[in-house]
């Protein structure tokens, strides 16, 4: 029975019944009954928002090497954590010194920026990375700082007076419930020891604008020691721009098709380590997340690392009254009588400048920088981290990551206490479209909500002019620290090369795919129906993390979907679809990422493996295996791709393998000929990159096989050349068959592989 003649009511039906499955997980995330506070929760809590109110008062002068990496990536889509481009990255060696009757003194030993962006994109992004970070973000303690933020922010008493609620702020209890965690003991010695206990802080309310994470505090002191958190859901972009800029927020019909538009952090740890045997300072930092706007999402981390050479605690006689001293600062201090501000350059070197805080900065005094005079000098300071490879020794990152994890999943298992109830939100609605042969335009919108900070969906539905059939599919996630669990109900149209445990269908279908097949007339895509559900688990390691695995469990009902597309500028290209049996097939599928090397100017490796094995009408397994090498030659850049792949069994057509096509050989058009059971594809490009922009050429051979049918086996070549930008994430190619008859097309490529 044909998809276009089934009646819609029984694929709302369908998708309906399929629900069934996710009946447990929902369940899961929502709150349960607990017990009420306990007194020795309030009894710590109260203490830890006194020793906040007097944390000024123990420290008199410090002096630390402050060192810093930051790097920023790009991807296309909501795909896997794996990043594919580092398109910034910036590291610092700072020597901070500080003290009370001094202020602050900031000699800059080194930077070193890597960028293979357009000069354009990649002074945008620094100015994004220098908001990110603020002025103060390198300085490890001024007086009125918050500790546990990251970077120089103002302490204030009042918990509604900053853009993030503070959970030890005195007037915080409407925005959290905080309960008792575990506790730890460290030794000091023979006989002394630091008992630490941990505070498990929990929204009321779902916000961009509270937390949920884990807050450790030295039972003695009170002091916070560590921390390991996260807003409780993303951050609205436009929402807090408005709110910054004292507007209302409104949305464009234009900024809708750029949404989702949100800064989403993984986790943010703090780590403190006690200096002179009573002053908590911090050790380590890191923030790690990403910004996405539509399809473009930028993961970003920022790691810090504190040294201090002197440090000397404030005598009790001599400290300040604690009145006043989280929420205003210190007040600003005279400048230093002997202090150069006009260029010159000292025996060292160095050449001084006063900067002035500004007035909303937690340190309201004076700070003078110091920079070499010589700029050339900072990049190959043997101050600077090492390589972004090579550098986990000293920022720790695995360890920090295992900690977070560690950390955040209890206080996961704590969110559904009645303390922590969580009302529903909603995301703003955004439009999708796109164009391929069967659907021809298709129109259809997307919208998602939370119910808790750990659970959430989305609700995409959209029809195309050519065949008229809906599409409509139902995605429920909770996102806990050491894993991501999906589940999924459709009915749509899906290409050959959709996976089921990706989170976004082929590039066939997808921005790119789409005007190729509009413009170009390149449809990629062999299409058929599909109505079913998968559960979808991923291990989580990180934005940054170099591994991505991934598992599913599916089963669907397939069919055929024929062509229907009658508009597009060039539809010379769109052949023939394949054909479809309408039968059941259940199945799991397991996939693997690795990538060795971000750096855009040195050696890049990644390879893939994904194995699937299904059963139904026929049955049927798979394995395929790619990898994909990019080496600097001189001024060029060499880059080779290699992959290829078995069926066993008796697959169906939709599990065939195909090549042709900007995804595998370009220039060759994609034609239901080339199937078979074996393939293997070789990618062979050389280019030369200007400052982002790196004209290419390129060579593809391909080959596809019937098992045990040698006589079938029919091979492809295409050639060409192209430009690829930043760092080949973006392509536009002009490529032609070689060896038969054919003519040149166009392609763009959104690309985040090798």
């Amino acid at each position: 029975m044909s998809t276009t003649s089934r009646p819609f009511v029984s694929i709302v039906h369908r998708a309906l019944r399929s629900l069934a499955f996710l009946v447990p997980l929902l369940i899961a995330s929502l709150p349960k009954a607990a017990a009420g506070q306990e007194e020795e929760t309030g009894a710590l809590v109260r203490r830890a928002r006194a020793a906040r109110a007097q944390r000024d008062s123990t420290i008199g002068a410090y002096r630390a090497l402050v060192r810093q990496r930051v790097q920023v990536a790009v991807a296309i889509g909501d795909g896997p954590a794996l990043p594919r481009r580092l398109v910034y990255a910036r590291d610092d060696a700072q020597r901070i010194s500080w003290s009370r009757d001094g202020g602050l003194r900031v000699d800059v030993l080194g930077r070193r920026v890597t960028s293979a962006t357009l000069p354009y994109v990649r002074q945008e992004l620094a100015k994004a990375v220098d908001e990110l970070l603020g002025e103060m973000s390198l300085v490890p303690y001024s007086p009125g700082q918050e500790p546990l933020w990251f970077g120089g922010v103002v302490a204030h008493t009042a918990a509604g007076a900053s853009e993030i609620v503070n959970p030890l702020a005195e007037d915080a209890d409407p925005w959290y419930s905080i309960v008792l965690g575990d506790k730890a003991t460290i030794r000091m010695g023979a006989t002394d020891s630091i008992r630490l206990r941990e505070l498990r802080v929990l929204p009321r309310r779902l916000g961009d604008d509270v937390i949920i994470g884990s807050v450790w505090i030295d039972e003695a002191t009170a002091r916070p020691v560590r921390a390991v958190y996260r807003p409780s859901m993303d951050i609205d972009n436009a929402a807090v721009a408005a709110r910054l800029n004292g507007r209302p927020s409104r949305r464009s019909a234009v900024g809708r098709v750029f949404e989702p538009n949100v800064t989403r952090v993984t986790a943010m740890t703090v780590e403190y380590a006690l200096y002179a045997g009573r002053v908590w300072l911090p050790h380590l930092r890191t923030l790690e997340g990403s910004v996405q706007r539509g399809a473009v999402r930028l993961p970003f981390l920022v790691q810090q690392t504190f040294t201090y050479d002197g440090v000397v605690p404030l005598e009790p006689r001599n400290a300040p009254p604690a009145n006043g001293s989280v929420a205003t600062g210190a007040r600003r201090g005279r400048l230093p009588p002997a202090t150069p501000n006009d260029g010159r350059c000292d025996p060292d070197g160095m050449r001084a400048r006063v900067v002035g805080v500004p007035s909303n900065a937690p340190a309201r005094e004076w700070v003078i920088v110091r920079e070499p005079c010589d700029p050339s000098a900072l990049a190959v300071s043997s101050l600077l981290p090492l390589a972004a490879d090579q550098a986990d020794s000293l920022f720790h990152l695995d360890e920090q990551r295992d900690l977070a994890r560690q950390l955040l999943a209890g206080v996961e298992g704590d969110a559904r206490r009645p303390s922590a109830q969580a009302a529903l939100r909603l995301d703003p609605v955004s439009p999708r479209a796109r164009f391929n042969r069967v659907e021809g335009l298709s129109l259809g919108a997307q919208a998602g909500w939370r119910l808790s900070p750990t659970t959430g969906g989305t609700l995409t539905a959209h029809t195309g002019f050519g065949d008229r059939v809906p599409n409509v599919a139902l995605l429920i996630a909770t996102e806990r620290s050491r894993f991501r669990l999906s589940g999924e109900v459709y009915s749509r149209l899906q290409d050959v090369r959709d996976t089921p445990e990706s989170r976004e269908q082929s590039a066939a279908l997808a921005v790119a795919g789409s005007l190729n097949a509009a413009f170009f007339g390149v449809d990629e895509g062999f299409y058929y129906r599909a109505a079913g559900g998968k559960l979808v688990i991923e291990p989580r390691a990180g934005e940054f993390a170099m591994r991505d695995v991934r598992f599913a469990l599916w089963g669907e009902r397939e069919e055929d979907a024929s062509s229907q597309a009658r508009s597009g500028v060039d539809t010379r290209g769109l052949q023939p679809n394949i054909a479809v049996r309408t039968a059941k097939y259940e199945g799991v599928t397991v996939a693997y990422r690795a990538v060795h090397g971000l750096d855009p100017f040195t050696r890049r490796l990644e390879w893939h493996a994904r194995g699937e094995a299904a059963t139904g009408a026929t049955s049927y397994v798979h394995a395929a295996l790619g990898v994909g090498v990019m080496q600097p030659v001189g001024a060029l850049t060499l880059s080779v791709q290699l992959s290829g792949g078995a069926l066993a069994g008796s697959p169906p057509a939709q599990r065939l393998w195909y090549i042709g096509g900007p995804a595998s050989v370009r220039g060759a058009m994609p034609d239901t000929a080339y199937a078979g059971t074996r393939y293997g594809v070789a990618r062979l490009d050389l280019s030369r990159a200007w400052g982002g922009v790196a004209p290419t050429v390129f060579l593809d051979r391909g080959w596809v096989a019937r098992t045990g049918v040698s006589a079938t086996a029919r091979a492809l070549t295409g050639a060409g050349a192209g430009i690829s930008l930043h760092d080949g994430l973006l392509r536009l190619d002009l490529a032609r068959p070689v060896g038969i008859p054919g003519q040149w097309h166009g392609m763009l490529r959104m690309n985040v592989g090798v």
